[in-house]
């Protein structure tokens, strides 16, 4: 029956399925799958892709899941030695040399004043039970989380990237003979009856969501940049980190505390199965995650933790929280949330000051852009969310170097190579009435090999040593040639001659 939705945001609703939880009972006519191996295959193909050099795991991956597959089958053929012979008629004959699914997938549709507004599709095969395990389905009797599709062309639209619902639900798929075992893989904690109702709680719970950076986002400004922030949803509750303007790698170093999760189940099934944690990213204006559709959008470094309170006491038995911070974006867009707390200092990544330096020479082979051409062009490098501006050149056709060539600025850096981010680059046309136009972008995704490491003094002393020892009483060519991308700089020349 239909369910008034409630909100605590006005930004994200939710059906009040508390203590008693609907089931439906769909009758069909049903008939048994072989057991499927395509996973293991998928994985074994992703490791020999991923792997390199002779010593691979990708190999003994694929090998592993050819001898479980070969097991698999020598034990379905021995469990189908008790079954019905099959038919003699020359349909029964095509139907086992040519088998093809004969199940129909499972549609979970949301439904709002009549309307189908949402929905997910499931393939039968994976959630079919059978007394045999291989046989039944990997999500068969397991609860998961759906994250439920627009339907229609509006999935193909701009607006389809959203995700318009997300359910929590327990499929178990079988013909009636089986259904005692219907419930034998619900989570503890659950009585059935007509419905499903909680025998266990755990109310007093708190989340603490360590949303520390984003990197290689999409832009969606006409710079080519966003103004991004991040929303953090569990169950019925949701929050919001602050606005960083203009940037395509956001740090915002932030704690979201999220109290009073309701949870159902007790602490081991939870730690086995936990609650599923959306993380969505937006601009300011427009809306972008970091899965768009089946695109890539961005990648975002943070971090969970569920902390139970126990029994008989209150919060104050949990770890500390770290002191306040300044803004230095935009405020929330939620009026009512409290100080800003940063991610602690054992969490998030050791920083170091760094300065990067840039020789600016010149642009060559500027497509148009909007069939105007480009006159004024400058040059944006972004880094950690610093910018650092190149000079503009005023008449490209004529002159197209520019005129203060080195630029640098200081930035703060994660010592990992892991967690540094991008570097970022963009032309843009400089036009009438203060117009900026995106020329074009290009990102350098690891900037490791760009950081200059010096010399130690044993390091420096024996390199002095072998050119000494290297040197002949002939004319000879000095010089130190320092290559970064397409760009040759060479340093320090100097012609001796010795007779």
């Amino acid at each position: 029956m239909p369910v008034k939705p409630t909100s605590t945001d006005k930004d994200y609703y939710y059906l009040p399925y508390w203590d008693s939880k609907p089931c439906m009972h769909i009758p069909q006519h049903l008939a048994r799958p072989s057991p499927p191996h395509e996973e293991g295959l998928s994985d074994a193909q992703l490791a020999i892709e991923t792997d390199v050099g002779t010593d691979s795991n990708g190999v003994q991956a694929l090998k592993g899941t050819l001898d479980a597959t070969s097991v698999a089958c020598a034990n379905y053929v021995k469990h189908l030695s008790n079954s019905p012979p099959i038919g003699t008629t020359k349909l029964d004959k095509e139907r086992h040399e040519n088998p093809q699914h004969t199940l129909p997938d499972v549609f979970v549709w949301m439904v709002r004043e009549g309307k189908r507004v949402a929905y997910q599709r499931i393939a039968a095969r994976d959630i079919i039970f059978s007394d045999y395990p291989d046989e039944s389905g990997k999500f068969c009797g397991k609860m998961q989380t759906l994250f439920l599709k627009w339907p229609g062309k509006k999935a193909a639209a701009p607006s389809g990237w959203t995700i318009p619902a997300k359910i929590y639900v327990y499929f178990w798929l079988g013909v009636l003979s089986d259904k005692k075992h219907y419930i034998e893989g619900l989570p503890q904690g659950f009585e059935y009856s007509s419905e499903l109702r909680n025998a266990d709680k755990l109310r007093t719970s708190k989340l603490r969501a360590y949303v520390y950076q984003a990197r290689s986002l999409i832009g969606s400004d006409a710079s080519g940049l966003s103004d991004p922030f991040a929303k953090v949803i569990i169950g019925e509750s949701s929050s919001t980190t602050q606005v960083i303007d203009e940037t395509l790698s956001p740090t915002w170093d932030e704690l979201l505390v999220f109290d009073d999760i309701l949870l159902y189940s007790n602490i081991e099934q939870i730690k086995a199965d936990p609650p599923t944690i959306v993380v969505e990213i937006f601009d300011q204006d427009k809306w972008y995650e970091i899965r768009r559709g089946d695109d890539h959008a961005g990648e975002l470094l943070a971090t969970f933790e569920l902390l139970e309170i126990p029994a008989k006491q209150n919060s104050s038995v949990l770890p500390e929280l770290p002191s306040p911070r300044e803004a230095y974006g935009k405020a929330p867009l939620d009026a009512n949330k409290g100080p800003i707390l940063p991610v602690p200092r054992g969490i998030r990544p050791t920083l170091s000051k760094y300065r990067i330096e840039v020789l600016f020479w010149g642009l060559r082979d500027l497509k148009r852009v909007h069939l105007l051409t480009v006159d004024k062009p400058r040059v944006d490098i972004e880094c950690a969310g610093n910018i650092l501006y190149s000079s503009v050149i005023q008449n490209a056709k004529r002159n197209p170097n520019f005129t203060n060539p080195v630029k640098f600025v200081d930035v703060e850096l994660p010592d990992q190579d892991l967690y540094r981010p991008p570097l970022t680059i963009r032309v843009i046309d400089c036009r009438s009435f203060g117009r900026m136009t995106l020329v074009g972008t290009h990102t350098i995704n690891s900037i490791h090999k760009y950081i200059y490491t010096p010399m130690s003094k044993r390091e420096r002393e024996a390199e002095e040593r072998k050119e000494i020892a290297d040197s002949a009483p002939e004319c000879r060519f000095e010089g130190k040639l320092h290559c970064a991308e397409d760009t040759f700089t060479i340093e320090n020349e100097k012609e001796n001659c010795h007779c």
